[in-house]
């Protein structure tokens, strides 16, 4: 498995570095409450393996990226009860290949100004995981 010891993300997976905040893990991905979130739940849906660009992944990875996606999303609806789950994908800041899966309540603002809603910092986040947990 290709690995990169300068990667933030490598680090997480590899390292266990932020297992506390894992929601689930397969074979190839990995998935993350993320540490500056734009809404309650947000994830981060990573590969296990160092991949820059969506374009080096190949099917298996592109497949094993979705079925997580869908898996996490149905999950953080029903554990968080959210309106939608959006999911998007920057790969600029950090170059490896995540998604990023954002609820929005119905409070919140709708489409792409939701993206632009102000990120917190990840705190008291242990009741969370435990909660999206049980539903998987």
């Amino acid at each position: 498995m290709n690995y990169n010891g300068n990667c933030l993300f490598c680090k997480f997976v590899n390292e266990k570095q932020k297992d506390c905040q894992c929601i689930y893990e397969d074979n190839l991905t990995y998935v993350m409450l993320d540490d500056f979130p734009i809404s309650r739940g947000h994830s981060l849906v990573m590969t296990k393996e160092h991949i820059s660009d969506i374009s080096l992944g190949g099917l298996t990875i592109g497949h094993a990226l979705g079925e997580t996606s869908a898996l996490v999303a149905k999950v953080l609806k029903e554990s968080l009860n959210p309106e939608k789950v959006y999911l998007i994908s920057f790969n600029e800041e950090i170059q490896h290949l995540h998604f990023h899966l954002i609820p929005r309540y119905e409070t919140d603002r709708k489409g792409f100004d939701h993206l632009k809603s102000k990120r917190g910092k990840l705190e008291n986040y242990e009741e969370m995981v435990t909660s999206i947990k049980k539903f998987l």
